[in-house]
């Protein structure tokens, strides 16, 4: 992070003044950066400075007028919970140390929820047909020729996280992601993106379900059994990865490209 806990996070919404304290280290850090520029101006300088805020008292005028958090739910007959990361990042089911600091299986949702006892709810879960690990951490299924071959323009090599890696698609993980986040059905994506010779691993050495961890030594060892994991993998098509997927949950949406017009959704309450 670049401005370390000078940056803006979640938590300062609910603390105005912490807030109007880095908004204004963030305009004057701005104005800074700006002075830099020699061919900038006059007329753009004065409009820099006439439009953003004068001071900590205008800023917090502002923060006051326009920031409103509330958990009500929106008056709507839908309303769509979008997970922030991979469920396997969870900082309580994921695998430790390679997690978030938060909770990203749909936990929180169901705990606003609970205000609405007759709300019918559904949880879907979304998975590419391969696999993917952008960053550090196990994976068992990591091929080298895959991720050689395959590129995903919207997770780019970084120097935080590295390289994205690719691999057949893990039932496994997949199955273990499902079960922590009670999914009821699946959309599988990037179909039009399998390698010629689509595999896909049904289990590992003798293993073919995790056990959900209860702490975090128990986290630490669903690391280690996956780093040492061998994967069981097997030819397969496209038909059977999804006949494979539907023995997790019914998959009722395919896609096969970027755009809502590449996907077939079968279930008419998400069309």
């Amino acid at each position: 992070m670049r401005y370390g806990n000078d940056a803006i996070v979640a938590a300062d919404l609910l603390d105005q003044q912490n807030l109007v304290r880095k908004l204004t280290l963030m305009r004057d850090r701005f104005l800074l950066e700006m002075q830099q520029f020699p061919h900038l101006e006059p007329e753009t300088s004065s409009l820099l400075h006439a439009t953003l805020p004068l001071d900590e008292a205008d800023l917090l005028r502002l923060v006051s007028e326009k920031l409103e958090l509330s958990r009500r739910m929106p008056n709507s007959d839908t309303v769509i919970f979008e997970g922030a990361q991979g469920v396997l990042l969870d900082e309580w089911h994921g695998f430790h140390p390679y997690t978030t600091w938060s909770t990203v299986t749909p936990q929180h949702a169901f705990e606003m929820l609970a205000e609405y006892p007759a709300v019918e709810t559904s949880v879907l879960g979304i998975t590419r047909a391969f696999a993917t690990r952008h960053g550090a951490g196990p994976f068992p299924t990591s091929c080298s020729k895959m991720s050689a071959e395959m590129i995903d323009r919207g997770n780019p090599q970084n120097d935080w996280q590295g390289a994205i890696r690719f691999g057949p698609l893990d039932l496994v993980l997949t199955e273990y992601a499902a079960r922590i986040s009670k999914v009821d059905s699946i959309v599988v994506n990037c179909l039009d993106q399998l390698p010629a010779q689509p595999r896909i691993a049904t289990a590992y050495n003798n293993l073919d379900r995790l056990p959900i961890p209860s702490s975090l030594r128990q986290q630490e060892q669903l690391t280690e059994l996956l780093e040492s994991a061998v994967p069981h993998e097997t030819a397969a098509t496209e038909n059977g990865i999804i006949d494979s997927l539907s023995q997790i949950a019914p998959v009722i949406g395919t896609g096969y490209g970027p755009s809502h017009l590449d996907r077939e959704i079968k279930n008419k309450l998400l069309a």
